[in-house]
């Protein structure tokens, strides 16, 4: 028996939009860790990096247990 459809096309939406804003925060993260100098900031920084990669593979797991694809159309 199928699975029942446990989403609508708003979390579907929230999930592929959300895989680009974190990948942000991931990118601008490793900018400061590289060019910045303030320690307390670069701290930060690195817990951004680890945090947002966190929900990235969290939310790429979502997506991969109900069949979706991410297309690359929801870019930041």
């Amino acid at each position: 028996m199928a699975k029942e459809k446990d989403y609508n096309e708003q979390d579907k939406s929230f999930v592929l939009m959300m895989i680009p804003h974190h990948q942000k925060a991931v990118d601008d993260s490793i900018m400061e860790h590289s060019k910045g100098m303030n320690d307390e900031i670069k701290k930060i920084a690195s817990d951004i990096i680890f945090s947002q990669l966190t929900q990235i593979e969290t939310l790429r797991k979502w997506l991969s247990e109900r069949g979706i694809k991410e297309d690359g159309k929801m870019k930041m």
